[in-house]
């Protein structure tokens, strides 16, 4: 058996279709086999969506009240603390997080969307995959998401949000095709190797009728992650030259960033080229992702924010979050849940261990 996520037995191409509609049908049969994402964290992205629109992009109170169920996981909290941690480390440090909904306040709503987005695919996919492989899928992920992310947050064009959604996505693509067919993936894969390929958009679409970055997209949106986010890294990343990208500014960003990541990842040093102005670092960050690039690329990332669970938070692992009691560990944010979330969804909140772990 090659095929642990089951596509659809119509699943076959349609003649009629022109190819790039073909192609994104394909891609579209691949994700569904992944079934809906459930409510609480759709809606709990739906309003961050409108938080990063409408209110400064600062967290109000029906993203709060979803997010505060969703912290009722372990595993689910030990992630976000994780990646604060990595991401916003002296905000951390100041901070008291008796509570547990106030780590929110360490992100932006766009930052926290993504997370949560991340977060959920990650650990749906991770069900539904050769355990071997997709642990290597991991390995290259968690350090490109790790060191993306810090890219975006060290130069504010590009911002956090953007930086996870660049560090993560291809990987969350590759291991849908992983998800689908085992044996056709390695084979892939050891191409790509022996052609010293990251990847070959061609050639995929060739074997599964589509690509990993459109499936990736659309397990974005799966989860809530709007359109017009993805579709400039869908199309900027396989652009072979960063000018290639000028005229459109967000695939510039999403380019610029895959080409701050490989030049970090791959040799520890910033970009030697000559690029936009506001897409420089603060000052104050360029030793650092010099640092950290050197770091990564020969050890590895020390934090691992995507794989902590229940078992990485307690008083003396996470000092910063309190644990009391659970409930006690909340705050009491009923009032504000949206009218959108059925009395099973959020019930559903006590049980996003079963999800997140």
């Amino acid at each position: 058996m090659t095929s642990i996520f089951e596509l659809p037995a119509d699943f076959s191409d349609d003649e009629e279709l022109d190819p790039t509609t073909r192609s994104w049908k394909e891609a579209r049969n691949i994700v569904a086999v992944v079934g809906p994402c459930p409510r609480l964290f759709t809606t709990a992205v739906h309003f961050l969506n409108l938080d990063q629109a409408n209110n400064e992009d600062v967290a109000q109170h029906s993203a709060k009240a979803c997010i505060n169920l969703l912290l009722h996981s372990d595993s689910f909290t030990a992630a976000l603390y994780y990646a604060a941690l990595t991401y916003k480390e002296p905000l951390l440090r100041e901070s008291s997080l008796g509570r547990r909904v106030r780590i929110v306040d360490l992100f932006q709503a766009s930052e926290m969307s993504a997370l949560i987005a991340i977060l959920y695919l990650y650990r749906r996919l991770r069900k539904g995959c050769d355990k071997e492989l997709f642990a290597k899928i991991t390995e290259e992920m968690i350090v490109d998401i790790e060191l993306a992310g810090k890219i975006g947050y060290a130069i504010p064009a590009i911002g956090l949000q953007y930086g996870l959604l660049v560090g993560a996505l291809p990987h969350l693509g590759r291991a849908m095709l992983l998800g689908i067919d085992k044996k056709k993936y390695k084979k892939y894969r050891l191409g790509m190797k022996v052609e010293n390929k990251e990847f070959d958009l061609d050639a995929e679409h060739k074997i599964w009728g589509c690509n990993h970055l459109q499936i990736a997209v659309l397990l974005a949106q799966v989860v809530g992650i709007k359109g017009e986010i993805l579709d400039p890294i869908l199309r900027g990343l396989p652009e072979k030259f960063l000018s290639d990208t000028e005229k459109e500014e967000d695939m510039y960003r999403a380019k610029l960033t895959s080409v701050w990541l490989h030049s970090l990842r791959d040799r520890g040093e910033i970009p030697n080229m000559l690029h936009k102005g506001e897409y420089y670092p603060m000052a104050s960050q360029v030793d650092h992702l010099t640092h950290v690039g050197e770091h990564l690329s020969k050890e590895g990332t020390l934090t691992r924010w995507l794989e902590r669970n229940k078992e990485d938070i307690g008083p003396k692992k996470t000092p910063e979050l309190i644990r009391f009691p659970k409930k006690e560990n909340t705050e009491d944010l009923t009032e504000h849940l949206p009218d959108e979330l059925s009395e099973e969804d959020i019930q559903s909140g006590e049980m996003t261990e079963n999800e997140m772990g």
